[in-house]
C-alpha cells in the first residue's frame, strides 16, 4: 500500500463514492484526499502552469482555502485565472466561478474595543490602527466604523478579531496593567493535593514517574493488551494511526514506555498519574475525565507478591483500608490477579500481566501492575 494512502484513508472510508479528477482524455489529475497524480498532476522547479483544486466536503471551507492558495502565489509575482466549475444539484447543472475573492463588511463599536482592551480610543484612532493592520476602513461614526474585510482575511469571523487587530497595531507593550483590586487568595485544590500526596507516595516506595499521551490508539489500548474492543472516544481525522483515540486507561501507555526503554539498567518502576477520558451519556459532551494512577514493575523475578506489596504501602500511606477480591482479566495471569476494593467498592486492579501481553509488546522480562481510579478513591475519602 502507498504510504499516503494509509497516512489518509481514514478520510473517504465509510463512504459508497470515491472523488476521482480526471481529464478531458479521462487520464488521472488527482484521488482526493488522497494522492495527486504523478504525472499530470506533478510538480517541478520547471513547472510554470499550476492548476490550483480543492476538494472537501464543505463547500464554504473549500473556497476559504482557495484563496489561501490563490494569496500566497499572488504574494509571489503569481498571475490567477477563474475557473468555471459545474455542480449537478437534482439533475440540474450549477455553475459556480471560482475563486471568489469578493471583500466583505462588519461594523465594529468602539466601546466594545475599548471595554475589551481597557482603553479610552477614539473612533479616528480606531480607523487608523486598522488601516495599520491592512483593513479598509469605509466609515467612521461617533460609535462605530464600517471595516471592509479583505477576502484573504478567512480568520476574521467576530468583532473581538477586529479588536486583537486593534491590539496589535496598539502594541501590546503600550497597554498598562492593573493590578486587581479585589484581595484574592490562591490555594490548591482539595483533590490535587490527594494526587501530589500519591505521587509522593509512590516516589517513596521507588517508583519513577512517567508522562505519557492521552491520545494513543485502539491496538495498544486493545489488541496489545488481549482485549476486546469497545467503545471509547476516537478522532474523526487523525494525522497519524499511532495518536487515533483517547486512553480509556493508564496501563497500555506504561507497558509501551517499557516496551521503548528495554536497553535500560533493571529492575525498571515506573508509575503515572494521569488522565483518562470514559464514554458517558449523562455528560453533557457525552465523555467525562477521570484521574488514574498505574504502576508498573518489570525485572526477571518480578511478580504478583511484589505489586500487592507495593499496593499495601500505597493505601496505606493514604490511610485507607483495602481488600483483594479474586477476578479473571485477560491482560493478566488467571490467579495471579485481583480486584482493589475499598468499602466495597471496586478502584483497582493488581497482577501479573499475561505472556500474550508480554509477546505483543515484545518484552523479555515479567511486568507485574497495578492500576487504580485516583476520582473514585478521592470521592471515597469524602465521605
Amino acid at each position: 500500500m502507498h504510504p499516503k494512502g494509509v497516512e489518509y484513508g481514514d478520510i473517504v472510508r465509510g463512504f459508497d463514492v470515491y472523488p476521482i479528477l480526471l481529464d478531458s482524455e479521462n487520464r488521472v489529475l488527482s484521488f482526493p484526499p488522497i494522492i495527486n497524480s504523478n504525472d499530470l498532476g506533478k510538480v517541478t522547479s520547471q513547472t510554470k502552469n499550476v492548476l490550483v483544486e480543492v476538494t472537501g466536503t464543505v463547500h464554504e471551507t473549500v473556497l476559504n482555502t482557495l484563496n489561501m492558495v490563490l494569496f500566497s502565489l499572488i504574494d509571489r509575482k503569481g498571475k490567477a485565472y477563474s475557473a468555471t466549475i459545474e455542480y449537478a444539484y437534482s439533475g440540474k447543472p450549477v455553475k459556480v466561478v471560482t475563486p471568489r475573492i469578493e471583500s466583505w463588511r462588519m461594523q465594529l463599536d468602539i466601546e466594545y474595543v475599548n471595554r475589551v482592551l481597557g482603553l479610552r480610543l477614539t473612533p479616528k484612532r480606531v480607523a487608523e490602527l486598522l488601516r495599520l493592520a491592512r483593513f479598509d476602513v469605509e466609515k467612521t461614526g461617533r460609535r462605530t466604523v464600517l471595516v471592509r474585510i479583505p477576502a484573504y482575511r478567512i480568520d476574521v469571523m467576530h468583532p473581538i478579531d477586529l479588536v486583537e487587530d486593534v491590539a496589535i497595531a496598539y502594541d501590546y507593550n503600550n497597554i498598562e496593567p492593573l493590578w486587581r483590586r479585589l484581595p484574592t487568595t490562591g490555594a490548591t485544590k482539595p483533590e490535587t493535593e490527594v494526587y501530589d500526596f500519591a505521587r509522593e507516595t509512590m516516589i517513596g516506595l521507588g517508583f519513577q514517574e512517567v508522562f505519557t499521551y492521552t491520545l494513543t490508539n485502539k491496538q495498544a489500548l486493545f489488541r496489545k493488551m488481549n482485549l476486546k474492543p469497545e467503545k471509547i472516544v476516537e478522532i474523526a481525522n487523525p494525522k497519524v494511526q499511532t495518536l487515533t483515540c483517547l486512553r480509556n486507561w493508564l496501563l497500555p501507555s506504561l507497558v509501551e514506555f517499557l516496551s521503548n526503554n528495554q536497553h535500560v539498567e533493571y529492575p525498571q518502576k515506573i508509575f503515572e498519574l494521569g488522565t483518562v477520558v470514559i464514554l458517558d451519556n449523562t455528560c453533557e459532551t457525552r465523555a467525562r475525565e477521570e484521574q488514574k494512577l498505574a504502576a508498573a514493575v518489570t525485572h526477571a523475578n518480578a511478580g504478583f507478591t511484589e505489586i500487592k506489596s507495593a499496593l499495601d504501602a500505597f493505601f496505606a500511606n493514604l490511610n485507607l483500608e483495602w481488600q483483594i477480591e479474586e477476578t479473571v482479566h485477560p491482560s493478566f495471569i488467571d490467579g495471579r490477579v485481583g480486584k482493589a476494593r475499598i468499602d466495597g467498592a471496586e478502584v483497582g486492579i493488581v497482577g501479573e500481566l499475561h505472556p500474550l501481553v508480554l509477546e505483543a509488546w515484545s518484552l523479555e522480562k515479567p511486568v507485574a501492575a497495578f492500576e487504580v481510579n485516583m476520582s473514585r478513591i478521592y470521592a471515597l475519602t469524602k465521605r
